[in-house]
């Protein structure tokens, strides 16, 4: 899982490089363990979800992606609508103010006769972001920075 492996241990001294091999491994097996397809495994419902009209999965944070990959198949029914906010961390972004305005508008449309799966990852707070009215981007921005 970890892509850049081989860089990570490149140009180090042998017992450094050693060391980093076995934190590196335990990196390796910790991302393995916390995959969404090792998480979700046997946590979707098999039952019938044709009393639903429409099924909208809403996939949000910076493993957005991969969720919603590995919902997607293990939902007994294909979504009809996948939506993410998975631009801006740690800041916030005009793309992910314009994405969470999708995400909201399609939330709203929903009915009872829908259903919505929402998978939520780290980053989430930053990305799915939606000022509050008197607030702009920008200063939300500024508050982030500075509390990072």
């Amino acid at each position: 899982m970890i892509k850049n492996r081989q860089s990570l241990l490149a140009k180090i001294p042998a017992g450094a490089k050693q060391r980093r091999k076995i934190l590196l491994d335990i990196a390796d097996a910790v991302l393995q363990e916390i995959s969404p397809g090792r998480l979700f495994k046997n946590r979707f419902p098999k039952n019938d979800l044709s009393k639903f009209q429409h099924i909208v999965l809403f996939s949000i944070g910076k493993a957005a992606k991969s969720m919603a990959q590995v919902a997607a198949k293990l939902l007994p029914r294909k979504p009809d609508k996948i939506l993410f906010a998975d631009i801006g961390h740690p800041l916030p972004t005009e793309e992910g103010v314009s994405k969470t305005q999708k995400i909201i508008s399609a939330a709203r449309s929903l009915s009872e006769r829908d259903l919505a799966v929402v998978l939520i990852s780290g980053g989430g707070s930053a990305m799915l972001v939606s000022p509050a009215p008197g607030i702009t981007l920008s200063d939300k921005t500024h508050i982030t920075k500075l509390l990072l």
